[in-house]
C-alpha cells in the first residue's frame, strides 16, 4: 500500500512539473507587417495623423507635416510598393529587392536624419531582424545623383566608402546595453575584399543584446557634407522574431 501511494505521489508530482513547464514556455513573436492592410503597389506614411502603427508587439513612430508648400515624414512607414528603376524621393518607399523579406508582400521602411526608435510592448529578445536598401538609397550609392552624390567606390572602385546603419539597444530602464553596425554599402578594403552594396534582404541577429525595450536606429556614412549624409537615410526592415520577457 505505501508503495503504491508513494508512486502515486511521484507521478502526481512528475506531472505537476510538467505542467509548470509547459506554463512557462517562452513566448514566440513575428512582426511581417502581412496583417497591415494596403492596396497593391502603395504605402502608409503616416498622413492620417496617427502618429505611428503598431504591428506584433512593437510600436513604430511616425511624425508626418504637410502644409501647402511642403510634405514631409519620418520615422516609420510600411509599404508594398515593387520599383526597382526609379532614382529620386518619389521612390521612398521600395525596397531594392522588389518585395519584403523572403518575397512577401509587406515590410516597414524606417528614414531617419538623426535617430528613430521601435519600442517593444514587453521586453524582447530578438533572434532575427532582416533589412534592405531602399531602391532610391541603393540606386544613389550605385550611381550618383544630380545633387553632387558621387556613386560608390569612384571611377576606379577604390574609394574607401561606406554607408552603414547603427543599431543600438535599450533596457526598460532606459539604459544603453549594446549597438551593433549593420554595413549596406562597404568599399572598403581593410573590411572586405570586394566593394558592395547590399541589394538582398539581411538577417541580423540580436540576441547577444538579452531582452530589449527599444531599438534605436541612425546612419553614419563618409559620403556627406556640412548639412549631414548625402545618401538618402531610409532603410526597409521586416520579419522581426523573437521571444517575449513573459510566459504562456
Amino acid at each position: 500500500m505505501k508503495t503504491l501511494v508513494l508512486r502515486a505521489i511521484l507521478l502526481l508530482f512528475l506531472a505537476t512539473m510538467m505542467v509548470c513547464c509547459e506554463k512557462n514556455k517562452p513566448v514566440r513573436d513575428t512582426i511581417d507587417f502581412e496583417e497591415l492592410i494596403l492596396p497593391e503597389n502603395s504605402f502608409w506614411n503616416g498622413s492620417d495623423g496617427s502618429g505611428g502603427f503598431q504591428s506584433g508587439n512593437a510600436m513604430f513612430p511616425n511624425t508626418y507635416f504637410k502644409d501647402e508648400f511642403y510634405e514631409a515624414w519620418f520615422g516609420c512607414s510600411y509599404s508594398n510598393v515593387k520599383n526597382i528603376t526609379t532614382k529620386d524621393y518619389t521612390n521612398q518607399f521600395a525596397s531594392i529587392a522588389g518585395s519584403g523579406a523572403e518575397g512577401s508582400e509587406n515590410y516597414a521602411v524606417l528614414y531617419t536624419f538623426d535617430m528613430d526608435t521601435i519600442t517593444f510592448n514587453v521586453p524582447e529578445k530578438i533572434t532575427n531582424i532582416a533589412f534592405c536598401n531602399t531602391t532610391w538609397a541603393y540606386l544613389v550609392m550605385k550611381e550618383g545623383d544630380d545633387w553632387g552624390t558621387p556613386g560608390m567606390g569612384g571611377d576606379d572602385g577604390k574609394s574607401q566608402d561606406y554607408f552603414k546603419l547603427v543599431i543600438g539597444a535599450m533596457d526598460e530602464g532606459g539604459k544603453d546595453i549594446g549597438s551593433g553596425e549593420l554595413y549596406l554599402a562597404d568599399f572598403d578594403s581593410t573590411r572586405v575584399e570586394k566593394g558592395y552594396i547590399s541589394n538582398v534582404w539581411t538577417n541580423v541577429d540580436l540576441s547577444i543584446f538579452g531582452y530589449v525595450k527599444k531599438l534605436t536606429f541612425s546612419f553614419d556614412s563618409n559620403i556627406r557634407n556640412d548639412f549631414g549624409i548625402l545618401i538618402p537615410t531610409y532603410v526597409c526592415i521586416d520579419n522581426i522574431e523573437g521571444e517575449l520577457q513573459s510566459f504562456e
